[in-house]
């Protein structure tokens, strides 16, 4: 009965669809925040959320690749595809099978419909002639004819001609420019079905990180420490390697998914003072980092290990974070598992040094 905001794409569903779902409960609307969401105590099946939402209801829900391969006649009202890099290649032919089964997203839309897509990723901006439903774009280095940007400090949705500025980028207290992108999304779905731009403003100045995505944990001896076990994949590992200026120590490592970590090595090149490899698959990532020409690298057998390790490298004002890139399973049962199993291990020793 109530209409469906869907989100999919590689990374940043998660923190893009609380967003969304917060924005319309700023506004005063009844609310569900559904779908392969995890997030706290965010937990709800998408099929309840439609059994309990009536028609001024609004259902934001996170879509999966998995969900999107089973689907017949799934037509949300806005759609939104995040972006699409290379991940579950284990699983998938090829990057353009993956893309392919992430648009059915928008398969069912009619023209009446909105279809969010990133103008500056290639695979999803190929969608765009494609779509039946009215195209929103969103770009962070260029302006688009309708859609969110950036122009200079301010972020803005265009839709019908009507720009609204929803926030200024010092107004995002989320690290890293991924999550620009994912406030310009969260801000087209949000203007496109009637959000008033200061609900949008409220919802950004307060939002904070949504669990196991650059969550900050605890400050030991002058050193931030950061789970963001949700990293799984590479492209989501140098991003969050990108986003953090502080010199860093990285725990990274699990199980692969048929990844290539080129660009990760290139990343530690780059931004990382140590890594900390464990897990499974830990020589694969050793191998392109080398090959990079970064060696500062060290392995662990366990996540206490890794972060003890971790506190005797790190000096004051370095960051240690956790940025797998890899699956959990080969040690945890879930991201959610390494995470909360790293932050056990950090407020333990926290709890130590407050003695």
């Amino acid at each position: 009965k109530a209409p469906i905001i869907a989100v999919t794409g590689t990374n940043g569903k998660t923190t893009t669809t609380v967003l969304i779902g917060k924005m319309f409960m700023a506004d005063g609307r009844d609310t569900y925040i559904a779908g392969n969401v995890v997030a706290g105590d965010i937990r709800l099946p998408l099929v309840m959320a439609a059994h309990k939402a009536g028609p001024e209801s609004v259902i934001v829900a996170e879509i999966s690749t998995f969900q999107l391969e089973w689907i017949r006649s799934f037509k949300p009202k806005v759609a939104a595809l995040l972006n699409v890099t290379a991940d579950h290649m284990d699983r998938h032919a090829s990057i353009e099978e993956y893309r392919d089964l992430k648009a059915r997203i928008f398969e069912n839309q009619a023209e009446g419909d909105f279809a969010i897509i990133n103008a500056e990723n290639p695979f999803t901006a190929s969608l765009a002639p494609h779509l039946k439903g009215r195209v929103m774009q969103f770009a962070r280095m260029s302006e688009v004819n309708e859609g969110g940007f950036v122009r200079g400090d301010e972020l803005i949705i265009r839709l019908s001609g009507i720009e609204r500025v929803i926030c200024a980028r010092k107004d995002i207290p989320l690290r890293g420019e991924h999550n620009v992108e994912n406030v310009l999304a969260a801000g087209c779905a949000a203007i496109a079905m009637g959000v008033r731009p200061e609900s949008i403003l409220k919802v950004v100045t307060e939002f904070q990180p949504v669990e196991h995505r650059l969550e900050p944990v605890a400050v030991i001896d002058g050193v931030q420490y950061i789970n963001n076990s949700m990293c799984t994949n590479v492209d989501a590992a140098v991003r969050s390697v990108e986003a953090i200026s502080e010199p860093q120590i990285v725990i990274a490592g699990g199980k692969d998914k048929g990844s290539d970590y080129t660009a990760l090595g290139q990343a530690f090149k780059k931004n990382a003072k140590h890594v900390i490899l464990i897990g499974a698959d830990a020589h694969l990532i050793n191998d392109a980092a080398e090959h990079a020409g970064f060696k500062a690298i060290s392995r662990a057998k366990s996540m206490r290990e890794a972060v003890e390790m971790a506190r005797g490298v790190a000096v004051p004002g370095d960051v240690v974070v956790l940025t797998p890139g890899c699956a959990s399973f080969d040690m945890f049962d879930s991201f959610e598992h390494r995470g909360q199993v790293f932050k056990d291990v950090v407020r333990e020793f926290a709890a130590e040094e407050s003695l």
